[in-house]
Order: structure tokens, then C-alpha cells, then sequence
């Protein structure tokens, strides 16, 4: 009965290690994602982003990424963006 446990204690390790580690691919996707959309947009509404302003970017968490989605709506031109990342980063 004692091995039963270990194994059915193994088991459920493996279960929850193979949930954990599909979240964090699934979070990892959606940061990734949101990052390359971002990055989109912004060329799109201002133009040649600085390299400097595309590596902040790339290092904004979710949150900060979507709150520069809504954001950048407002951006007319590259000055926007630097101006915003001086406040968020």
C-alpha cells in the first residue's frame, strides 16, 4: 500500500508538472504574441521605431504590452512612444 502512495504521489507530480508547464506555454505564447502585434502597430502608426524603443518593448511584461496596445492609438509620431516608454518602463 506504501508503494501505491509513492506512485500515485509520482503520478499526480508528473499531472500537475505537465498542467504548470502548458500554462506557462500558453503565457508564454500570448506575451510573445502580444509583443510582435505591438511591435506591428507601432511601426505601422509612427514609422522606424529606434532600436533602443524596440528593446523596451521586448522586455514589457503583458500588462504593460496591452496597456501600450491602448496607448499607442493615440501616437502621431515616434516621440509619442519614447515619451510613453520614459513613463511605463
Amino acid at each position: 500500500w506504501m508503494e501505491q502512495g509513492i506512485a500515485e504521489g509520482e503520478q499526480r507530480g508528473r499531472t500537475e508538472g505537465r498542467t504548470e508547464g502548458r500554462t506557462e506555454g500558453r503565457t508564454e505564447g500570448r506575451i510573445e504574441e502580444a509583443r510582435s502585434l505591438i511591435l506591428r502597430l507601432l511601426a505601422r502608426r509612427v514609422g522606424t521605431l529606434p532600436t533602443g524603443a524596440e528593446a523596451q518593448v521586448q522586455a514589457l511584461d503583458l500588462p504593460t504590452l496591452e496597456a501600450l496596445g491602448e496607448a499607442l492609438l493615440d501616437f502621431s509620431k515616434v516621440e509619442d512612444l519614447t515619451q510613453w516608454l520614459r513613463g511605463n518602463s
